[in-house]
């Protein structure tokens, strides 16, 4: 007699998603009958790990029992939003990997439980990023377009969609920008490939000046299969050092399988330069993404900034002898909070549909210029998009600064 699973996510994918494992037993359920559950939680590839919980489940009418992951992982990974040395959005080494944890390895067992201490007949593993699929997609829906096995396969994760012909995510962005992209090595993660490195193509005049490769492997511990790698052109150009060429128009970065002639494995993210003159501080918005990544989105029209201060005051006595400038009403506790509208008004189609993310996302962070990146919260809980002409759109709404201004 022994429980069994019979229906499991497998290989990797998000844990905001649900994660159903379906259980069937070939003892005789009695009234007393349960099915014994442990999760445990690893940080290497192939080991249990730690046991982070037991359950106990009653079965339903056919027998069967069903456990969902989700309920206990979705708040146990996430994208980073810091390295060693700051925040995630500066990194200037090409697949620098995060101490966050940013995967993890799961292991659901089950037994038969009558009263005594069962036994765990039968178990199951799933690798588990950030991020979240929605209940239209479908149970346990494929997560294979996030696998680097093909230079048609996105690979990256981004929400933002590959262009028509299915091998490239095309983004402008300015100098002064920072951001990183994601791949995963999945070799020890369920899924072969032959990603063995990233490749770095800087163009000008639509020639190939100069190309970085860094080479990548697979490791034991999951989170080190995480590639962070350097996507905005302030990053990039750290990254080149003095081959970098400030004039450049546009550079490439892919994932390959580190040969002579290299064949891609991912689809390629291609970067050109935004040279529009900017009258107005830009603001960058960045957020985690839907697929366990970050992605990004630059608003230069003019970003009104304001500050709002609310406070307590009391009344004091003056005494008998006051000036006449002395105080009654004073202030105890002042504090402040500093919003922003953003706005951009020649945003694409494309840019226009990514932005949907930022306002579902948990963590969203903005800059101002060249300054520090920050976080913040969108107040508005629906954005107005206006029309501007074909291809282009007047977008706006506002954050606030998700810290208290100190007075």
């Amino acid at each position: 007699m022994a429980a069994s699973i019979d229906s499991a996510p497998d290989k990797l994918r998000p844990a905001g998603q649900p994660l159903v494992f379906q259980f069937s037993t070939t003892a005789t359920v009695t009234a007393g009958f349960r099915y014994a559950v442990q999760v445990y939680e690893s940080t290497v590839y192939n080991t249990d790990g730690t046991l982070i919980g037991t359950y106990y489940l009653t079965p339903d009418a056919n027998d069967e029992g069903y456990f969902d992951l989700s309920d206990i992982a979705e708040g146990r990974v996430a994208a980073p939003d810091t390295q060693a040395s700051g925040v995630i959005h500066t990194v200037t080494a090409s697949s620098t990997t995060s101490t966050q944890p940013v995967m993890r390895r799961y292991t659901v067992k089950v037994g038969d439980y009558t009263g005594s201490t069962p036994t765990m007949d039968d178990s199951s593993s799933v690798f588990l990023l950030g991020g979240t699929m929605q209940i239209s997609q479908g149970l346990h829906p494929s997560f294979a377009d996030y696998y680097p096995t093909g230079s048609s396969i996105k690979s990256w994760l981004s929400d933002r969609e590959v262009d028509s012909s299915g091998r490239q995510i095309e983004m402008v962005m300015a100098a002064e920008d920072e951001a990183i992209a994601v791949l995963i090595q999945t070799d020890n993660l369920g899924t072969a490939t032959s990603l063995d490195e990233i490749e770095v193509k800087l163009f000008k005049n639509n020639v190939n000046v100069w190309t970085l490769s860094n080479n990548v492997s697979s490791s034991v511990t999951v989170g080190e299969n995480y590639l962070i790698v350097p996507l905005g052109p302030a990053n990039v150009a750290t990254l080149f050092g003095g081959s970098w060429d400030n004039d450049w128009d546009y550079y490439t970065i892919r994932g390959t399988d580190g040969a002579a002639s290299p064949t891609a494995v991912s689809c390629s993210i291609r970067v050109d330069r935004d040279c529009r003159p900017i009258k107005h501080d830009p603001v960058q918005l960045a957020w985690a993404n839907t697929v366990g990544g970050w992605d990004y989105l630059r608003f230069d029209g003019r970003n009104l900034k304001t500050i709002q201060t609310e406070g307590k005051n009391y009344r004091k006595s003056l005494g008998f002898s006051f000036n006449s400038w002395d105080r009654q009403t004073t202030p105890y506790h002042i504090t402040g909070k500093e919003q922003y509208a953003l706005r951009n008004q020649l945003f694409t189609a494309s840019e226009r549909d990514l932005l949907q993310y930022a306002f579902r996302s948990k963590n969203v962070m903005f800059r101002v210029g060249t300054g520090d990146w920050l976080p913040c919260t969108i107040d508005t809980s629906s954005y107005q998009v206006i029309p501007a002409a074909s291809k282009t759109f007047d977008v706006s709404f506002t954050i606030t600064l998700a810290q208290d201004i100190r007075c």
